[in-house]
């Protein structure tokens, strides 16, 4: 169930989750269970996807910042010169933010392993076949590993980018200093 690289769960928790699922009588309870696992596991896929999309285009921002800075580098090259050491270190910052925006969005992007329902051994758990109510238990296990690991998962790669959005945010902060201060030299020099 799941490939060797994804992120474990502790033993103690899933023998807990086992006697949980192996308790109760009411077949009923695991039709409620398996609707509520299905939503909780797609929640889980669908935030991947969205952590995914937010990393993308944090990763083209930050891109498409330093790109200006590249392309329009003739325009405000000679005003930054002349400017002082403070808004020089200002850029440079600014710089070093966005390119670690970058960089920290992109590890963001990263593909993860995650722990997945592996179809031959749970879907067709041959112990179960002739026991409806246990092979949906079963599956329900299975669910709730996958959707533990995704949501481990999801919190690293949130992580990653709640600090490019710092990143984003500093180095922006930085070159609106300098362009404001490249601004000002050039209008009133």
């Amino acid at each position: 169930m799941g490939n060797g690289n994804s992120v474990t769960i502790e033993s103690k928790e899933l023998s807990e989750i086992q006697k949980r699922l192996s308790d109760y009588q009411n077949g009923e309870t695991t039709a409620e269970l398996y609707d509520f696992g299905k939503m909780l596991l797609q929640e889980e896929v669908d935030r991947a996807h969205w952590l995914d999309s937010k990393a993308g285009v944090l990763t083209g921002f930050a891109g498409a910042i330093l790109a200006l800075l590249v392309s329009s580098s003739s325009s405000w090259k000679a005003a930054l010169n002349a400017s002082g050491d403070l808004v020089r270190y200002s850029m440079f910052v600014g710089i070093i933010c966005i390119l670690a925006a970058s960089a920290l969005a992109f590890v963001g992007l990263l593909i993860r392993n995650f722990d997945w329902i592996d179809e031959k051994e749970v879907w067709l758990a041959k112990d179960y076949l002739d026991f409806p109510d246990q092979l949906r238990r079963y599956y329900l296990f299975a669910m709730y590993r996958s959707m533990v690991s995704h949501e481990r998962q999801n919190q690293d790669k949130s992580t990653w980018l709640v600090f490019a959005q710092m990143a984003l945010a500093i180095g922006g902060f930085a070159l609106a200093v300098v362009s404001l201060a490249v601004v000002h030299s050039t209008l009133w020099p």
